[in-house]
């Protein structure tokens, strides 16, 4: 009866352990919150009209290396960012957050009274990088978040 007893106990032991470990994290992919982008039209000092526009994205199982997480960008950007757009706009803001349990790829922003809103801006530590597009830019501005928590949990503290 012993025997049978720890028999079973070594069984529910494995079982358990696979049933903690986490399913295979798969390739890395950048999913668009379209429903969360923003245009903001503002006059210049000049009278024109300009678009400020903020597009926010999340990404699932990002590279832990950060030249990496770069080229990932940088290519995603190269797929979905035409220089006609940019030349529509004054400005162009792209953030990208690492995907996590608080911050799924397919976040809702709720807001359900004064006290219950989530918002966005309530994830800022799962910030991995802000890329900023300038009307008269030639290329686009890359800042990784280094001061936010995701950004250190991910790449370490200092790179």
């Amino acid at each position: 009866m012993p025997t049978l007893m720890r028999w079973l106990c070594s069984v529910v032991l494995v079982l358990s352990v696979n049933a903690c470990q986490a399913p295979p994290a798969g390739p890395p992919k950048v999913h668009a919150l379209t429903n969360l982008s923003s245009q903001q039209q503002i006059t210049l000092p000049t009278g024109e009209k300009a678009l400020i526009v903020e597009e926010y994205f999340i990404v699932e199982n990002p590279p832990r290396q950060q030249q990496e997480f770069l080229r990932l960008i940088q290519q995603y950007n190269q797929q979905t960012v035409s220089t006609a757009k940019i030349k529509q706009q004054l400005s162009l803001l792209r953030f990208f957050y690492r995907a996590s349990e608080q911050l799924p790829v397919n976040y809702q922003e709720k807001n359900q009274g004064y006290f219950d809103k989530e918002r966005i801006e309530n994830h800022a530590d799962d910030l991995l990088m802000i890329v900023k597009y300038q009307q008269d830019a030639i290329e686009p501005r890359y800042e990784f978040a280094m001061n936010k928590p995701a950004f250190k949990e991910l790449f370490g503290s200092s790179k």
